[in-house]
């Protein structure tokens, strides 16, 4: 399982976390690991109501599995 903390803003998550995540886990030898269709889960840190964008942090939990 990998886990991040990882700041953005919630708009721009899914980009950033596409390319951030894709390039780490493969350039690390890694490949997901997808059981029950389960592709990941955020835990927001912070309230985006009452923090601003720049201040934002999500922890990332992805499944993946040596390839």
């Amino acid at each position: 399982m990998l886990e991040l903390i990882y700041g953005t803003r919630f708009d721009e998550q899914p980009v950033n976390y596409g390319i951030l995540v894709g390039e780490y886990i493969t350039g690390q030898g890694y490949e997901d690991d997808f059981p029950n269709a389960r592709l990941h889960n955020d835990i927001y840190l912070s309230d985006g109501w009452k923090v601003a964008p720049e201040n934002l942090k999500t922890v990332i939990r992805r499944p993946i599995k040596k390839k």
